[in-house]
């Protein structure tokens, strides 16, 4: 999987485009950070658009388009900027940024990355994250979709899932590279960053040991760790927690640990006294926090419901070192091999589920096994390797020359209207 010789060197100037609040942590805006850094420490110059509820955090390298909004989409609320401050914004900062190449991500939905598209012209790559049905959202916006795609000349889906769904709902065409991982942050526990310590809210709910690397060797000592949006039905909580009773009745030393932003008192509990002080709710937490807690953690669980496109969340166990536990989703299938690296449960049946977990704390031999081979597959996966990949899907488009330019020509009206669909019709037949 190593990116062959064409690459092209360091150099470039890219301007990256976030579809959703840096603001607030998730899956895409991780991946490009992630891409990000790695495409800056081989010499390139990165700038990345984004919407921003709290500007004054904002890193080197990121600028604000405007404050997001909260819109329903694919079983969340993705945060997205789409007003008319949000477009002059983005053409301000295309004019400034005298990109070499624009690289925007899930520009099928209305966000600053079809903003991006509209505004520009010239070498444009897009990133494909979503997996899900899209027959609503092209009924509604489909001739809006497609004079934004049509701006675009290579297409990346990170599965197979997503590559599919752009096949089926959009009638494009796409590589396959997938969300990438930083192995050695994560095998590390975070102790390569300054603070990896985990909060822990005060209160008889958050009581326990501080997180260590969870085994059941001498002490019987186990871990189970949840991480995701308390507020998001389709991450599964609510199966878990109705998976719990059973699961912590049989093993007297262990503890579940649920990190993620969101309200504890709106998850629905089935668990009586007996248990609850055996829960610890860390709430939002960092990305060290986030590493440190993988690394003690004896199974990582993952009782999703749908949607997931890919399941980055699960390359993160498997470097850290942690057994997992997940739904018989296509794609946490697709990344943990098969069920050959974590267990695989079917959707949504907490008694299914326990029955998983159980085995998973018990069969001491199958665990270390599958994360023996979980430590292995992630390797392909490191972002050193899927960095090299996204340069060479680079260097394909760089061969149109010219750099990024400001698209003048009545924006929307220019996208619609028969001349500007004829003048980017070369660029649509260029690269697929």
């Amino acid at each position: 999987m190593s990116s062959p010789r064409g690459e092209p060197a360091g150099g470039l100037r890219i301007g990256m485009v976030c579809p959703y609040d840096w603001s607030v942590p998730g899956g895409v805006r991780q991946h490009i950070a992630d891409l990000s850094e790695q495409l800056r420490v081989r010499g390139n110059e990165v700038t990345i658009l984004t919407p921003a509820s709290d500007h004054l955090s904002l890193p080197t390298g990121v600028v604000a388009a405007g404050s997001p909004v909260g819109v329903p989409f694919n079983g969340s609320v993705a945060r997205i900027a789409f007003d008319p401050s949000a477009f002059s914004r983005t053409r301000e900062w295309l004019r400034a940024g005298r990109f070499d190449l624009l690289h925007v991500h899930e520009p099928a939905s209305p966000s600053l990355a079809g903003i991006a598209c509209w505004c520009a012209t010239g070498p444009i790559v897009a990133t494909f994250h979503a997996s899900h049905e899209y027959a609503t959202l092209m009924r509604t916006f489909s001739p809006l979709i497609r004079t934004a795609l049509d701006k675009v000349t290579a297409r990346i889906a990170v599965s197979a899932q997503a590559r599919v769904t752009l096949l089926t709902h959009l009638g494009a065409q796409s590589v396959v590279i997938p969300n990438g991982v930083t192995i050695a942050h994560f095998a590390a526990g975070g102790a390569d960053t300054p603070d990896c310590r985990v909060r822990r809210p005060a209160g008889p709910a958050s009581d326990g040991p501080a997180p260590h690397r969870a085994t059941d060797g001498g002490t019987g000592a186990l871990r189970i760790l949840f991480l995701g949006r308390l507020d998001e039905p389709r991450k599964g909580l609510g199966v878990l927690m109705a998976a719990l009773p059973e699961v912590l009745a049989g093993h007297p030393a262990l503890t579940v640990q649920i990190a993620g932003p969101g309200d504890p008192g709106d998850v629905p509990s089935h668990l009586d006294q007996r248990w609850a002080h055996r829960v610890q709710w860390l709430g939002e937490v960092s990305d060290a926090e986030k590493a440190a807690l993988f690394a003690s953690a004896t199974i990582y669980v993952a009782p999703n419901t749908g949607r997931e496109s890919f399941g980055i969340v699960l390359l993160e166990a498997m470097a850290a070192g942690a057994g997992i536990v997940a739904s018989d989703l296509p794609a946490f299938r697709d990344v943990l091999d098969g069920g050959r690296c974590g267990l695989l449960v079917p959707v949504g049946e907490p008694a299914a589920l326990a029955r998983g977990l159980n085995l998973a704390l018990s069969d001491v031999r199958g665990r270390t096994a599958r994360i023996a081979a979980g430590r292995q597959r992630v390797l392909g996966f490191d972002w050193s390797v899927v960095t090299g990949q996204i340069l060479d899907v680079y260097a394909s488009v760089m061969t149109l020359g010219g750099g990024v330019q400001e698209d003048l020509r009545g924006q929307l009206y220019g996208r619609v209207s028969p001349t500007g669909r004829r003048t980017h019709r070369q660029a649509r037949r260029t690269v697929r």
